[in-house]
């Protein structure tokens, strides 16, 4: 946190825990505080770097997950079923286009519920990516153009998980194709709103 910014940031380092050692360092943020529907706005800024993969996201409150936060009390649903929602994530190889996408047993590993836009300056300036969340439908966007609507007309458990409460995740992963000239970038967050 620097001047009121969080800043997550991927590092390339020797880090050796439980045995395991890999080259670069990094965070995955877990809130503790998770709803059903809303309006949510995050003004963000991706990190630099081929190989980076940030993404601002949402898990269902029920996942079955080992370790976290939300297991030992409504752990009862594996993913996808749960439902996942990426509000947004930017692949480094890709720089200036952002997307959404969601995961539940209609889409998932070959995903198929998704859109994005290129947008400018998306590392170097800070943009305001929107989820609206609703009983009937999600919608997507960046500084107020929409680029993504997930409405699903017959909702069921094969597309429509998105019933009951999610939780937010922040985090910048690091991908196989990691640039070898990689020393580090931060994905920065000026605010979280949800409405």
């Amino acid at each position: 946190m620097a001047n009121g910014v969080l800043k997550i940031l991927a590092k390339k380092e020797t880090y050796t825990n439980l045995g395991v050692t890999k080259q670069y360092t990094s965070a995955r943020l877990n809130s503790k505080f998770a709803f059903t529907y809303g309006k949510i706005e995050i003004k963000a800024k991706m990190p630099f770097g081929v190989g980076t993969f940030p993404a601002l996201w949402m898990l269902g409150q029920k996942i079955t997950e080992t370790g976290g936060f939300w297991a030992a009390s409504h752990g009862t649903t594996g993913w996808p079923d749960c439902g996942e929602i990426d509000i947004i994530e930017h692949w480094g190889a890709n720089q200036n286009y952002v997307a959404s996408a969601l995961h539940n047993r209609s889409s998932f590993a070959n995903t198929v519920n998704k859109g994005g836009r290129a947008i400018n300056n998306a590392s170097t300036e800070f943009h305001i990516y929107t989820l609206d969340w609703n009983a009937n439908k999600m919608t997507f966007s960046v500084d107020g153009t929409v680029h993504y609507v997930y409405h699903p007309i017959d909702k069921n458990i094969e597309n429509w998980p998105y019933d009951a409460p999610q939780y937010l995740l922040f985090n910048v992963a690091i991908l196989p194709n990691i640039a070898t000239n990689f020393t580090e970038s931060a994905m920065e967050i000026d605010y979280v709103r949800v409405y």
